[in-house]
């Protein structure tokens, strides 16, 4: 028994998955206040309304230069979670200052989610707002 309990030990540790972390992280390089917007007409597994008939999630800075972060548990940002992310997102609107920038088009708002993925395992997107 003595011999075989280090080796269980070794197995599960081998066996066990190390996911990382799935996150979004909104960073506000505007030198002043700025706001994303994210219109959805229908909740998806990353954009969940509280509110029945609310269509718009907010992810204003709460400061300048901010940064705002919201985690979804274990995983990748691959085809597949990158879909489910960008299902029912209508439009995505950026506001710093007098400018005001909306992208609605579904192939420009997977394009931004896929051009800002970072981290060894995928599993970080990054937007900065400017």
């Amino acid at each position: 028994m003595n011999k075989i309990f280090p080796f269980l030990i070794a197995i599960s540790t081998i066996l066990t998955s190390c996911e990382p972390a799935l996150y979004i992280t909104f960073e506000n390089h505007t030198g002043g206040y700025a706001s994303m917007k994210v219109t959805v007409d229908e909740p998806n597994a990353y954009f969940k309304m509280k509110t029945a008939g609310v269509k718009e999630i907010d992810f204003t800075s709460a400061a300048i230069n901010a940064v705002v972060e919201y985690s979804y548990g274990a995983g990748h940002w691959d085809s597949a979670t990158i879909s489910a992310l960008v299902k029912g997102v209508s439009k995505i609107e950026f506001a710093s200052g007098n400018s005001i920038r909306a992208i609605t088009e579904k192939e420009a708002i997977r394009a931004l989610f896929e051009d800002n993925i970072h981290g060894k395992d995928r599993n970080g997107i990054t937007i900065k707002v400017k």
